[in-house]
């Protein structure tokens, strides 16, 4: 297999009336044969695409660029966005560069997961189980010891914080307490070590899964139920409006979940019958319906049911910064909200208030997945076999067809 990472190729893209979209290169129209391809849409007017990603490299983005993971070996490339200017880790590699350079320090700390969200926070785990911290401007190491020894199973980022959790059920926290949001009751308290959060609440129940917005910390646990702890701005953590307040501790919320699916301040959740209940702040119309028509700019409580969209057709729901993005099972994009980059709208100040199909030109997409920050999205994609007319086309790879 190889072990140098795929070429990243600048590209832009046009919207026709129909709103399907267009990718250029150097001014052609691309044309995509039948492999597999990532499309990566960042802050404004800054995209690109990788052509046929091995196996063996995992695409993360955050707001400060790009990084390729290689699996095999744990080295880390990185391509900056054109919005890094506020990343200040020189001394580590994270400079400003066109192209994907080697993180020089990943080849003697082979790194084996990478962990992104909303903020300039991000978090690296090392195959020898070290966790690194990467803040704006400097590096926290944290080694085996601090968690105990025990198995690292689940790391989460939310805004200058981070929750890990361990095989044996143990939850250890880093960085700001947004009004709990590391259930350590202190409010805004920023530690400067790993601490162990309080778990008293689950009274033994084993989480299953972790999930964080902006300031809130979602729990699912074995048996369906949901807590959370955090920050109740804009009804973010889900408390009913008459008891909404800040969550120092862990707090029950709902039970029958499956899943919980959380934007910057709002949130959605999937219930073991399939359906979806919303909270938080609505201002962006992330979900589909436009607020200042029905005058819902913030749902307290998780009994608000999402029907703006026929869920029996859903494969994902994905929420970033201020949007939405829906996968059906056949592989179709719908978005709703408001994005830091034009895929949406021209003006990208503004968003969709519905949710409204992305299509593209030239080729199709299959076997879709989709992932989503606070001002980035990745479109994974393998295309179907088509007949089009590839006249003047900038051709990316061979063409097959279908007869």
């Amino acid at each position: 297999m190889s072990q140098k990472p795929p070429k990243i190729i600048p590209i832009t893209f046009k919207k026709d009336n129909n709103n399907n979209i267009s990718l250029y290169h150097k001014n052609k129209p691309l044309i995509i044969s039948d492999y597999e391809f990532s499309l990566i849409f960042l802050s404004e007017n800054e995209q690109y695409l990788i052509h046929k990603l091995q196996n063996e490299f995992e695409l993360i983005a955050f707001c400060g660029g790009i990084f390729m993971l290689n699996k095999l070996n744990g080295q880390v490339y990185f391509k900056s966005s054109n919005d890094m200017k506020f990343l200040k880790l020189k001394k580590f590699g994270f400079i400003f560069n066109k192209n994907l350079h080697l993180l020089k320090f990943t080849t003697k700390e082979p790194i084996k997961k990478i962990v992104t969200k909303f903020s300039n926070y991000f978090v690296m785990l090392t195959k020898s189980d070290k966790i690194l911290v990467f803040s704006q401007d400097n590096m926290k190491e944290f080694t085996k010891d601090k968690f105990n020894y025990e198995k690292i199973v689940k790391i989460k980022c939310g805004d200058e914080f981070v929750l890990i959790l361990t095989e044996n059920n143990t939850l250890y926290g880093y960085g700001k307490s947004y009004s709990g949001s590391l259930s350590n009751n202190h409010q805004n308290l920023y530690t400067k070590d790993i601490i162990k959060c309080n778990i008293d609440a689950l009274k033994g129940k084993k989480i299953k899964d972790i999930t964080t917005s902006s300031y809130c910390s979602f729990f699912l646990t074995v048996d369906n139920d949901l807590f959370v702890s955090g920050k109740s701005s804009e009804g973010a953590n889900g408390l009913p409006r008459n008891l909404c307040d800040n969550c120092l501790f862990f707090t029950k919320i709902k039970e029958n979940v499956q899943k919980v699916i959380a934007g910057t301040n709002f949130t959605a959740i999937k219930t073991l019958q399939n359906e979806y209940f919303i909270f938080g702040r609505m201002f962006d119309n992330p979900f589909g319906f436009d607020a200042s028509n029905h005058h819902i700019y913030k749902i307290y409580g998780t009994d608000f049911k999402l029907n703006t969209f026929n869920w029996n057709d859903a494969k994902k729901l994905k929420c970033g910064g201020f949007y939405s993005v829906i996968v059906t099972n056949d592989n179709k994009i719908f978005m709703s909200g408001r994005m830091f980059n034009n895929l949406l709208k021209e003006e990208y100040t503004l968003g969709y208030k519905d949710y409204t199909e992305i299509k593209f030109n030239y080729f199709n997409l299959r076997d879709v997945k989709i992932k989503v920050g606070y001002d980035f999205t990745i479109i994974n994609s393998k295309r179907k076999n088509f007949k089009f007319n590839f006249s003047g086309a900038h051709k990316i790879s061979d063409i097959s067809f279908n007869f």
